[in-house]
């Protein structure tokens, strides 16, 4: 194996990990974001501030 193809490699697979790693981050941030809203609905909800859309 030459240091080309080894080269090649190790970005090969700095891209899959990068590309994993960001899949994740935007995984949790959506999920994030969906909680809150959910929390946020439900706190407006007992309050009793009328009918939340």
């Amino acid at each position: 194996m030459g240091i080309g193809a080894m080269f090649i490699s190790l970005l090969y697979w700095i891209w899959i990990v990068a590309l994993a790693i960001t899949v994740i981050a935007v995984g949790v941030y959506v999920g994030m974001q969906t909680h809150y809203r959910k929390v946020k609905k439900i706190e407006a909800q007992e309050k009793g501030d009328g009918e939340v859309t």
